[in-house]
């Protein structure tokens, strides 16, 4: 009885770890939880989404989330550098506190070969230029903040 009731919890969580969705545009997005989305805030070629805790996201975040994406096409990082075209990237999110706030960071980045990977892994990309890049959403406002595109290869293009 305890064999059954300890694999439907863990079946439980597995299934918590990713909820994955096409938003009104057609882009695609996964909220990612536990240790996938502490791999997510550590960044190795830009900086790290300012928070100081994760948290679960609402159902509710990540449809807000989503239809606010296109407000990152005409952003513009610290160095003046533009994103691609939103369509060009996958959208992985992680709830964040911030300062007592609730807010959403957002990884985008051009889909790798294996589609299914990104739905449930932290995808990292070390430089890379504008194949990457990441920005905090705050529901409560609609705005994103922090945008960073990852070093390196854009300085190149």
């Amino acid at each position: 009885m305890k064999r059954i009731a300890i694999s439907m919890i863990l079946a439980s969580a597995l299934a918590a770890c990713a909820t994955t969705a096409t938003n009104p545009s057609g882009l695609q997005s996964t909220a990612l939880t536990g240790p996938e989305a502490m791999k997510l805030v550590k960044q190795c070629s830009r900086p790290n989404p300012p928070h100081d805790i994760l948290r679960l996201m609402s159902p509710s975040d990540i449809r807000l989330t989503n239809a606010n994406l296109g407000k990152l096409a005409s952003m513009k990082d610290s160095d003046g550098r533009g994103i691609r075209p939103l369509n060009e990237y996958i959208y992985q999110y992680v709830g964040i506190i911030d300062k007592g706030v609730n807010k959403v960071y957002v990884n985008a980045i051009m889909p790798p070969p294996d589609q299914i990977i990104w739905q449930k892994q932290a995808l990292l990309m070390c430089d890379g230029g504008d194949r990457a890049f990441g920005a905090v959403f705050n529901p409560e406002t609609k705005t994103f903040s922090n945008l960073e595109i990852n070093g390196s290869y854009a300085k190149g293009r």
